[in-house]
């Protein structure tokens, strides 16, 4: 058994209204680079060129083939299908229970459903981004404060007294014969092992 805390009409309905006034104001927001204004989210998507408008700005690439003047409700439903297609296929939403026909004849909620999706998607997309491009300033502002390296000379390390080249190298010369021992014949043991 759930338990769910009583909600009087009027809250439920001020909610709505709230809720559909902020969508209504974030898809005009997006719309405004077409010059489309709409002023009622259940009937303004009814036709479904609206909400191909929409989601062809948000995603910057075109939805292919649709019907620009539909008139019957066949050609609306069409239309509608076209964007919530474009919707699973570009932003991989499941646009589960969403129903062409109910957004056509207007069904509040179900708009209010789709702009939802729509809402959520943009805005991780857009925080993501933002998360990024944070990412990059701070990789950017801890190079420049990482210390400059300075070019190497070529000239080596070394004086210009010291030899540059490794066959200009002199070996040490030994004084003292007791230190160099040379391998003759003479000098090596040539027992023969013993064998078990």
């Amino acid at each position: 058994m759930e338990f769910k805390l009583p909600v009087a009409k009027e809250t439920r309905d001020q909610w709505l209204s709230i809720q559909s006034h902020t969508f209504l104001d974030w898809c005009n927001h997006w719309l405004k680079k077409r010059d489309i204004e709409i002023s009622d989210l259940a009937h303004d998507f009814s036709n479904g060129l609206n909400l191909i408008h929409l989601v062809e700005i948000l995603s910057g690439s075109s939805v292919g083939r649709y019907i620009k003047n539909p008139r019957f409700k066949s050609q609306q439903i069409d239309n509608i299908r076209t964007a919530i297609n474009f919707i699973e296929k570009t932003w991989h939403i499941e646009c589960i229970g969403l129903s062409p026909m109910d957004i056509m004849e207007g069904n509040h909620k179900q708009v209010l459903g789709l702009i939802f999706l729509l809402v959520n998607k943009i805005s991780k997309k857009a925080r993501s981004e933002a998360k990024l491009e944070e990412a990059e300033n701070d990789i950017e502002e801890e190079k420049e404060a990482l210390p400059t390296v300075k070019e190497v000379d070529d000239s080596g390390p070394f004086p210009e007294s010291e030899p540059s080249a490794p066959d200009q190298v002199k070996s040490p010369e030994i004084t003292d014969q007791s230190q160099s021992v040379a391998a003759t014949p003479s000098s090596v043991d040539t027992k023969p092992l013993p064998v078990e």
